[in-house]
């Protein structure tokens, strides 16, 4: 059997210094995303930490809502990117499906653990702003396509009878489970503490018994 790809996130080269600088400066605000909401960072302290100046952030954005317009669809692109990398057939040429997904739901769940701050952004400004609730719309649609494309090659192992209705439902399911874990900032909202590997665990049994994977 052949050994399972890695998952990974796909960001385009930069290759002028003005991109370099403006990479490192969404780079430096997606940092402080985990430590609290983008409102309580100055201008001043994001360009501290991009090791850049207030100077060169003011040339590139003309105000703070610019910058998280900006980084969010930044992190929209590599999510498409990200899609269109690793959910083509030939990646999963000689792996099940029941392989393709666990690790689909590793590489989804464990990033979005890894980050709770940027997904709880974005949430928040896709609630917020109507420009960037349709480029969320745009992802969340290109992610059931390509989820339902999958699951359409692989209709012999399961036995789900609607491919394209079963990656609408999935989408729903696991974005919601994971937005809970960013909004309760990785507190059990119950109570009940779940490790992540068996938070793993279980979405991928959840998963996989309702798609009646063999």
């Amino acid at each position: 059997m052949a050994e399972t790809p890695e998952l990974r996130w796909i960001r385009a080269p930069l290759q002028e210094r003005s991109e370099r600088t403006l990479d490192a400066i969404l780079d430096a605000a997606e940092r402080m995303l985990e430590k609290g909401p983008i409102q309580n960072a100055s201008v001043a302290a994001i360009a501290r930490e991009a090791g850049s100046s207030v100077g060169a952030f003011y040339h590139r954005f003309p105000d703070k809502q610019a910058l998280t317009r900006t980084l969010y669809e930044r992190f929209r692109n590599e999510s498409l990117a990200t899609i269109e990398g690793n959910f083509g057939p030939e990646r999963w040429r000689g792996h099940t499906l029941r392989e393709v997904l666990t690790a689909l739901v590793d590489f989804t769940a464990r990033d979005y653990l890894a980050r709770p701050g940027l997904r709880r952004f974005a949430m928040h400004l896709i609630e917020s702003d109507p420009d960037v609730r349709a480029l969320a719309q745009d992802l969340s649609s290109a992610t059931v396509s390509a989820l339902a494309r999958l699951l359409e090659r692989r209709r012999e192992e399961l036995a789900h009878p609607d491919p394209a209705l079963a990656a609408e439902f999935l989408h729903r399911v696991l974005f919601a489970t994971l937005d809970q874990i960013a909004m309760f900032h990785g507190e059990p909202p119950t109570g009940k503490e779940l490790s992540e590997d068996e938070l793993i665990g279980e979405l991928t049994r959840a998963i996989t018994a309702y798609l009646g994977v063999s």
